[in-house]
């Protein structure tokens, strides 16, 4: 890959207060605070009930029952004793993403 379309991205994330570019240095990430935080998660819970109302419009029958087997999944596994918290955030993990991917498969 040439350099040239990495620098233009590293410019454009600076204009958008992301990236910080020391000359003759490099390129070091902003700090994030506690308000971009917040802005971030509230986009994002915004962003996920819309998501979540043109799945409910769009979902067909099959969509629905693969969402129920994988919420039915996510009980048992949470239900199940794990080793260790790791285990069980990672037993999560794949049962949520699951859950995700069928419910934007509903979306289109």
């Amino acid at each position: 890959m040439s350099r040239t379309p990495v620098r233009e991205a590293l410019r454009q994330l600076e204009l958008e207060g992301l990236v910080t570019i020391i000359p003759n240095r490099g390129a070091y990430v902003s700090g994030i605070s506690h308000k971009d935080i917040w802005d971030i998660y509230k986009i994002r819970s915004m962003l996920e009930g819309l998501c979540a109302r043109w799945a409910a419009e769009h979902i067909t029958e099959e969509q629905l029952d693969q969402l129920e087997e994988s919420l039915l999944l996510s009980e048992f596994q949470m239900k199940r004793k794990a080793a260790s918290a790791r285990s069980r955030l990672r037993r999560w993990m794949v049962v949520f993403t699951l859950f995700s991917m069928k419910l934007r498969e509903a979306e289109c």
